[in-house]
């Protein structure tokens, strides 16, 4: 455990963390208690900069925590940028059919809005994923093993940097779209977009 004013940010972390997922972290937090510790090294001034943790560290500090759980070390610039960036991009992603089981499973004890705040998923992307529900078992095993399979020769991520404004309108479009295309998905959306041009 590191006094939490002992610690800061780096001054390069790459990663940014949407509102809702922050709330989501803050909310989980809040509830279950900080259980993964942050990565930090010491710096030139007795104190320690972070290496992964930041969004982390700045909750806890809004919760006015005293003291912060960290694992601390020894790395020069290189190593830390390294560590930060690969925490960063090395995390991982969903199999949607997989996520779509577990938040089935929760959906049985908690609401949507509840899953939502908790778990930093976004109303229309738990609708989505509990679409997914009413794909046949069998061929809901041979999707999933078709997406494995596939993100085993070339994962794509598609990721859009829009500015508040033009993310609102996009997502005005998207939902007034799927009020009428009700069986429709938000990837149902882009991929129509897609072939229009």
């Amino acid at each position: 455990m590191l006094p939490i004013d002992t610690v800061h940010a780096n001054d390069w972390n790459p990663n940014i963390v949407p509102e809702h997922k922050r709330r989501a972290l803050k909310n989980y937090i809040e509830k279950t208690g900080f259980v993964q510790p942050i990565i930090v090294r010491p710096d030139k001034n007795s104190g320690y900069e972070i290496t992964d943790g930041q969004h982390r560290w700045e909750i806890m500090k809004e919760l006015d925590a005293n003291e912060i759980p960290a694992i601390v070390l020894e790395e020069n610039d290189v190593e830390s940028k390294l560590r930060t960036v690969a925490m960063d991009s090395l995390r991982g992603q969903f199999v949607p059919v997989k996520l779509a089981n577990v938040i089935h499973d929760l959906n049985k004890t908690m609401s949507a809005k509840e899953i939502e705040k908790l778990a930093g998923l976004e109303e229309p992307e738990i609708s989505d994923l509990l679409k997914l529900q009413k794909i046949p078992q069998d061929l809901s095993k041979d999707l999933e093993q078709k997406i494995l399979e596939e993100e085993a020769r070339a994962p794509v991520a598609l990721t859009f940097i829009l500015s508040h404004r033009k993310a609102e309108i996009l997502n005005k479009q998207i939902d007034a779209w799927l009020k009428k295309n009700k069986d429709k998905s938000r990837g149902d959306w882009l991929w129509q977009i897609t072939q229009k041009n």
